[in-house]
């Protein structure tokens, strides 16, 4: 056994404790102090490498080190309470979810039984994105990473020992620096693959393995300053990537290494009788660290499930709510569950396999299976009106089109005949793809379907940090554009949102839970201010499409709603508060943008304006409906449901049909 060190659970502790109050949105006197609260992942995953590789390197030195040792270690510290976890939240996620939600929760959990959840949320949402926070079992990503190079790592070693072990330190050393350049090179064009996969994140771990190695080799001897001064210096560079980073920059990336720097620094450095140790070892941090795998488990779900269960924004009670009952159930299952199972006098191997191979099996099943069972998959409703709402993005060739690269290029409408059309924007666009494809079927027209996550179509802009690549981006469609002969373009996208660079408050208690991305001003221009800049590009951007000879459609932006509209619905106490509504004159005061490019283009007869107010807002009433007596317009906050989304592609028809008797098409 390697020597137990009290400030590596203080620091546990800070790593937990980060994640809680980052998800949590604590913000103290206004200020959301733990903005970066997400990089206590990477503290954990340093923390992970060290430990590993201590204990393999110990083991293999005085050839006590198996697979079945190894492995069961691993199994009894992580599966008991993750596997307890899942099964206490199946009732209330069954009571509180709808249909989609519902099986996608219960593919996240079949996921995290193969060590696999990664991998499915990579192919979802990004980690930041507004339907993330309903998932209740969003962060057992990290322990997938973590579990994947459980697997991949022992064997690596064993191999090395046998094989090169003079070169273990060389050749860790190497797949940190791989690691790291795939990591920085591949946040710049596939976001979600670098935050979600283990070869972005491996060198993390190895930070670790290497701390380890050094120690095995040659011990912690350091000069005494530097005991002193180093630990004191890797808490202030973590302190300062909790407060300063947020979940907007690229990341992992370069950046990264300033918090993984910080934690190698305490690790390797700690020990003496500096501040830091003494602060870390004391008995509040260590008590947190103790219990910080079971904190960590319970957070995500707790707070998915108080956010499902209420359709505003979390108040400052709920989050402490939300964190007591956090701390309660951690203690309660670190005693009962995860303090039991590790003991091999209280859980025997034969009896621990044989549990967790059941308990496996089961959720697997259930996770796979809970779509088709009848008593999971039942509509809910409010009266008559249906809450399951889901989008209607398009399918081609057996699979949903999804927003995010070029090569995952979709055709919607009759794929017997050439596009001329182009569908461009972010996921707004998305939502609209499979009713405008049913409508372009119908009059044997054709569209490619290019959208992207989180990019507006406007020509040179760069995510804050570059955090993803919606300049290049732009600039390959509008080489599409050229190659493909497009006539005409449909660009719907959140634009006003993206140039404001703020969430939606629609003024009557319903509020955002996240900001949508801030976008940095345009390259080459010299504005002082980025929304000009922004409004200066987004003009340009479409000068440049009408001097191609296109056709624009551009469709203002969705109204949005403020509220999570099934959610809000779900959660009314009776019939008799619907409808449940917004404020038109708010929809034209925020969306002044992009009524704006309207006004600068309306004498142009290539230049189509499309108004989603007409189709969704009264203005007798002065309100913008979110549903009708049978089905919700909207499947979160501002994406329209499928049900939204032909409602409005049907009232934009006769304008696209119109312009095509004309020879426009």
């Amino acid at each position: 056994m390697i020597k137990y060190r009290p400030e590596i659970d203080g620091l546990r502790a800070i790593a937990v404790l980060s994640v809680i109050l980052y998800h949590a949105s604590f913000a103290f006197y206004g200020f959301n102090s733990f903005k970066g609260g997400f990089i206590g992942v990477d503290i954990f995953f340093v923390i992970s490498g060290y430990l590993i590789a201590s204990i393999l390197l110990r083991e293999l030195k005085s050839n006590h080190f198996t697979f079945k040792g190894f492995y069961e270690r691993r199994a009894r510290r992580i599966l008991p309470a993750l596997f307890f976890v899942m099964f206490v939240t199946v009732p209330f996620a069954w009571m509180h979810m709808f249909q989609k939600a519902f099986t996608e929760y219960g593919y996240s959990i079949a996921a995290s039984t193969v060590f696999g959840s990664n991998i499915y949320f990579w192919k979802q949402d990004s980690y930041t994105a507004l339907p993330s926070a309903f998932k209740p079992f969003l962060h057992t990503w990290s322990l997938s990473v973590e579990e994947q190079f459980y697997l991949l790592f022992p064997i690596a070693l064993l191999l090395c020992w046998k094989y090169a072990r003079k070169y273990i330190t060389a050749i860790f050393l190497a797949g940190f620096i791989v690691s790291l350049i795939y990591a920085e090179r591949i946040s710049r064009v596939r976001v979600n693959e670098a935050f979600f996969l283990l070869p972005a994140r491996g060198w993390e771990l190895l930070a670790g393995a290497l701390l380890a190695k050094f120690e095995s080799e040659k011990g912690r001897s350091a000069h005494d300053l530097l005991y002193r001064l180093m630990p004191a210096l890797g808490l202030i560079l973590i302190s300062y990537s909790v407060i300063r980073f947020d979940d907007q920059m690229r990341y992992p990336s370069h950046l990264t290494l300033i918090p993984i720097l910080g934690v190698v620094l305490v690790i390797w450095f700690s020990g003496k009788e500096d501040l830091v140790t003494r602060l870390l070892s004391s008995k509040m941090f260590v008590a947190v660290g103790l219990i910080s795998y079971s904190l960590y488990l319970w957070h995500q779900p707790i707070f998915a499930f108080i956010r499902i269960t209420s359709s505003k924004i979390l108040t400052e009670n709920e989050k402490l709510l939300g964190l007591a009952l956090t701390f309660v159930l951690a203690i309660v299952t670190w005693g009962l569950v995860e303090r039991p199972f590790r003991n091999k006098a209280t859980i025997s191997t034969n009896v621990l396999w044989k549990s967790l191979s059941a308990t496996a099996l089961a959720l697997f099943v259930f996770g796979i299976l809970n779509a088709k069972i009848p008593v999971f998959s039942g509509q809910r409703v409010f009266g008559n009106l249906k809450l399951d709402a889901v989008r209607g993005n398009a399918h081609y060739l057996g699979r949903e089109c999804q927003g995010d690269y070029l090569p995952k290029i979709c055709i919607i409408g009759d794929l017997e005949v050439t596009p001329t059309y182009a569908l461009l924007g972010d996921s707004h666009a998305l939502t609209i793809s499979g009713p405008l494809g049913e409508i372009l079927k119908a009059h044997h027209k054709a569209a490619y379907s290019y959208t992207f996550n989180g990019c507006p179509f406007i020509e040179n802009v760069l995510r804050r940090s570059d955090n993803r690549p919606c300049d290049v981006q732009t600039e390959d469609v509008f080489k599409m554009l050229k190659e493909k002969n497009i006539k005409n373009i449909i660009v719907l996208d959140r634009r006003s949102a993206y140039i404001l660079g703020t969430g939606f408050d629609n003024q009557e208690g319903g509020v955002e839970y996240s900001d949508p991305l801030i976008f940095a001003k345009g390259k080459g221009l010299k504005s002082s201010s980025r929304i000009e800049d922004l409004i200066e590009l987004q003009n340009k951007t479409t000068e440049r499409v009408l001097g191609m000879g296109i056709k624009v459609f551009y469709i203002l932006p969705v109204p949005e709603v403020g509220y999570n509209v099934p959610y809000a619905i779900k959660n009314m106490r009776s019939i008799r508060e619907l409808p449940l509504t917004t404020s038109r004159s708010l929809y034209f005061e925020r969306n002044k943008v992009a009524f704006e490019l309207v006004d600068k283009f309306q004498n142009n007869k290539n230049f189509v304006a499309i108004h989603p107010d007409e189709t969704f807002c009264s203005e007798k009433s002065g309100r913008c409906v979110t549903h009708d007596d049978k089905y919700l317009f909207y499947e979160d906050t501002d994406h329209l449901s499928i049900e939204g989304g032909t409602k409005f592609v049907k009232a934009i028809e006769p304008i696209i049909l119109d312009s095509q008797k004309k020879g426009s098409m």
